[in-house]
């Protein structure tokens, strides 16, 4: 009897977690070509990911290649942008920039900020009940991830004041 209740608990406590919302770790804004600012002004971002490589030969430790960066994926709501996004992946529209400011829960400002220059969008994928990677997202959200490819890239941290960019025109 009492592993079950302990179970139960367990199985409580799991569920209340779960069913929180999603906290919001960045606000994207997006200037396009054609469409002008995305609705909504701020987009709340609920998941992020982005890496860059540099190809070398393991056996010299030489580089072989140019650096290649994977598109920056954004995850959000589904909400105003969303149709607009549609139509900038579907006509090819060029976005004048893309900007993601970080901030920490609580506080207002952002630590760091990625300004993507001369971005398109490159994937959409809209996820959510038990069609979604983790089989159900808390408060019935659909979520849907969007990949940009971009030609320049400038991080800036805020707090560090360090900064770093990336263009492919650059050699």
């Amino acid at each position: 009897m009492r592993k079950i209740y302990c179970f139960l608990l367990l199985l409580l406590a799991t569920t209340v977690v779960t069913a929180q919302t999603l906290p919001v770790i960045a606000y994207v804004t997006i200037q396009g070509n054609k469409q002008g600012t995305f609705k909504g002004g701020r987009i709340e971002c609920v998941g992020f990911s982005y890496g860059i490589s540099q190809p070398m030969d393991v056996g010299t430790g030489m580089v072989t290649g140019k650096r290649q960066h994977t598109p920056i994926v954004i995850v959000k709501r589904l909400d105003a942008s969303s149709p607009q996004l549609l139509q900038a992946a579907s006509s090819n529209e060029s976005l004048k920039t893309v900007t993601i400011e970080f901030s920490r829960p609580g506080e207002g400002k952002a630590f760091q900020t990625i300004k993507l220059t001369n971005a398109s969008v490159v994937k959409i994928n809209q996820y959510g009940g038990t069609a979604s990677p983790e089989k159900l997202l808390p408060n019935g959200n659909v979520l849907e991830e969007i990949s940009f490819s971009f030609q320049k890239i400038e991080v800036t941290n805020v707090d560090g004041k360090t900064s770093a960019s990336d263009d492919w025109n650059v050699r």
